[in-house]
């Protein structure tokens, strides 16, 4: 009977029978052991044909079952690796939820969060991705005294700062990080800042530089955050850059300084010229 038992369930998740493991879940002659060794959140995290609500009855039943959401599989992947590898992050984000844990190898963690950089999830769902950034940073603070170390940090305000996650640069950005590199994406975190226009944080940014962030530093076009700001239309942060004597003889690759944007913006352009 032990043996039917366990047959059923490994033929259910390896099957991809969801509607049958989520039952099997909630049956008190199915043992831990064979839900564990099934590696049910595994499968589930690699499937993405599953409706989300179905994923969600069996990820709650298996957390009833008190499913050991750590575990490895034979890669060394959790749960949550294995979904972020399929790009299944609404997957992530319940997991994550649910206390799941990122891989303990750091080399996983900075896969794990390239892998996030590079996803078109990051385009669509910035909300998606702030909370699994939360949720990320949440898990490596209590892991680490450091966070996970440099890399791993500057990887995450990279990310925090593309997805306008601006609570989590200030709780990222601290004098030990070096706040003047450039994502994969050329722009760097004050690039970010400066892009957008509907949070204009100066107090964010006076935090940023003086937590060693270069008011000049140039994006991967040669612009700084000043010409940013004025390619983006965003005149609150460009005053700012400007009180805080961002320099505007800088030039961009297309040799091109900071006034020419100004020209097309009359009325901003003569508050601009009464600031110089």
């Amino acid at each position: 009977m032990e043996q039917l038992r366990e047959t059923a369930m490994k033929e259910a998740v390896c099957s991809g029978n969801w509607t049958l493991v989520k039952e099997l879940l909630c049956r008190e002659d199915v043992t831990d052991r064979e839900i564990q060794e099934s590696l049910v959140l595994h499968k589930l995290a690699s499937r993405t044909d599953i409706s989300l609500s179905l994923v969600q009855e069996i990820v709650e039943n298996a957390c009833l079952r008190h499913v050991d959401l750590h575990l490895t599989d034979d890669n060394g992947d959790t749960a949550v690796m294995a979904a972020a590898r399929c790009g299944n992050w609404e997957i992530v984000r319940l997991l994550m939820s649910r206390k799941a844990a990122l891989p303990d190898n750091t080399d996983h963690v900075i896969v794990f969060l390239r892998t996030l950089s590079c996803s078109e999830n990051i385009r669509d769902s910035y909300m998606l991705t702030a909370d699994i950034l939360r949720y990320s940073w949440n898990i490596l603070k209590r892991k680490t005294s450091d966070g996970g170390g440099r890399t791993i940090r500057t990887m995450l305000i990279h990310l925090a700062a593309k997805v306008s996650c601006w609570w989590l640069v200030r709780d990222l950005a601290t004098a030990d990080l070096d706040l003047n590199t450039l994502h994969e994406d050329g722009y760097g975190v004050l690039h970010w800042l400066a892009r957008n226009y509907i949070h204009s944080d100066v107090s964010l940014l006076q935090k940023l530089l003086d937590s060693g962030a270069d008011i000049n530093f140039p994006n991967s076009h040669g612009d700084t955050a000043l010409n940013v700001a004025a390619k983006n239309n965003n005149w609150e942060m460009f005053t700012s850059l400007l009180l805080l004597n961002a320099n505007t003889a800088i030039c961009n690759k297309e040799k091109q300084t900071v006034f020419p944007h100004l020209s097309f913006f009359d009325f901003f352009n003569k508050r601009a010229q009464e600031t110089f």
